[in-house]
């Protein structure tokens, strides 16, 4: 889009702020009565990528093998105003290097002239042409993290919160579920429950996924700890396994842990084990909950049809964005479906679905991770309040999400999976 150098009849060039008194600056993006048209302007797209290395008693482990380092891979985007919106890529440290070169020659072009407001244009823009590289995966992780920058921009320019700009709270607070469980240690298990049970959580989860004998003896020992008030799910994560349960494995896990009253089995099957799920939710009465690493609401959209899920689990930093996990839940909604996205990354991960949360009715948890991470916990302008089990948002313009030059230089990205795989 071309720079427009014609003052309004207010002494403003289209694309200045409105600092008139009275008056919320930049809110001529939406519905406010005013003859200054905002038009701003994409001029710069990077790639930001941060790492912390986990110190020896800060690693945990799961099923899968050993997380040793937590890495954010971030997306700032600026515009002609000087106003800077940031999202997460919602990958899992398998390819960050090539996050930055796909942001900085492919993408970086399509978005640098544009008005930062048409978000849904943008979005078609990116999702189509990328169609040859992929519709799943890293690919769409990007355009998911360019997505929520944009409407972080919107939400600063405006003043106001993003949830607020998706249609404002569907509830005054959010039911906060721990995730925790990973070691697989009964006795280290118990204590961090206890911690939970105390702290007020309503919802705890817990990884399983050794074997059914030691999975048993786990999900034993949580409902004991935690007592039966206390939502109790359990993750079994074979959508990371190098050799995913097949059906008959995960029908025998679901029925031998049928007893201890799950709220759901998340991860029972490979994401893309559509006939799986479908014929798994007929014969088990424990809720299905998958989706973390699916995409699209053309990705979803036969999971949902089929019911071969009670819970669906979109990542805003990894289905599409906002909008595209909008779509989601109100397809899980038309089925009777709850929707509770996986969240389990960086701060503005967690800022970014905490804000789709509160703002779609069928959204019932947010999970929040109970392992080691600043990269959560700085990037974020302020915490998220958590208490007697509840989070409140609060009301900061935009995700409510930061990113100083003092984190980047605290934080230099360190070559190397996240994972160490058993």
């Amino acid at each position: 889009m071309q720079a427009n150098n014609n003052k309004t009849m207010d002494g403003l060039r289209p694309g200045a702020l409105d600092r008139t008194p009275g008056r919320n600056p930049a809110l001529s993006h939406y519905s406010q009565i005013s003859e200054v048209v905002i038009i701003m302007k994409i001029v710069e797209v990077r790639t930001v990528l941060l790492s912390y290395l986990l110190k020896d008693e800060e690693q945990f482990s799961w099923s899968a093998g050993t997380t040793v380092q937590r890495n954010a891979i971030l997306i700032e985007i600026t515009t002609d105003e000087g106003i800077k919106g940031i999202g997460e890529v919602g990958d899992i440290g398998l390819a960050p290097l090539a996050t930055g070169e796909m942001v900085a020659h492919y993408f970086k072009p399509m978005l640098v002239g544009h008005d930062p407001s048409m978000i849904q244009n943008l979005y078609r823009l990116m999702y189509n042409r990328s169609a040859p590289v992929g519709r799943k995966g890293l690919v769409v992780a990007v355009v998911s993290g360019i997505e929520q920058a944009l409407w972080d921009i919107m939400g600063k320019a405006a003043g106001l919160p993003v949830y607020k700009l998706l249609g404002g709270r569907a509830r005054d607070r959010i039911i906060a579920y721990a995730s925790a469980g990973m070691h697989g240690n009964l006795s280290q298990m118990a204590d961090g429950l206890d911690i939970l049970k105390k702290a007020g959580y309503k919802a705890v989860k817990i990884r399983i996924g050794y074997g059914l004998a030691e999975d048993v003896e786990l999900v034993s020992a949580a409902r004991e700890a935690l007592g039966d008030v206390i939502d109790l799910m359990v993750d079994a994560g074979q959508e990371y396994k190098d050799n995913p349960w097949n059906i008959h494995h995960a029908l025998r896990e679901a029925r031998a842990l049928e007893k201890f009253g799950l709220r759901w089995i998340e991860g029972p099957l490979a994401y893309d084990d559509i006939e799986g799920h479908v014929e798994l939710a007929g014969l088990i009465d424990t809720p299905i909950a998958t989706g973390e690493n699916e995409c699209s609401v053309y990705g979803f959209k036969e999971l949902i049809a089929r019911r071969g899920a009670d819970i669906v689990q979109p990542d805003v930093t990894h289905a599409g964005g906002f909008i595209e996990c909008r779509k989601i839940a109100n397809m899980a909604e038309a089925y009777g479906l709850e929707c509770a996205p996986h969240i389990f990354k960086g701060g503005v991960s967690l800022a970014a679905n905490l804000h789709f949360i509160a703002s779609t009715p069928n959204c019932i948890y947010a999970e929040v991770d109970q392992m080691p991470n600043p990269l959560r916990d700085e990037l974020l302008i302020k915490p998220f309040k958590i208490e007697d089990g509840y989070i409140e948002m609060h009301d900061i313009p935009g995700l409510g999400v930061q990113l100083t030059e003092e984190i980047e230089h605290k934080y230099p990205y360190y070559p190397g999976p996240e994972l160490r795989r058993i």
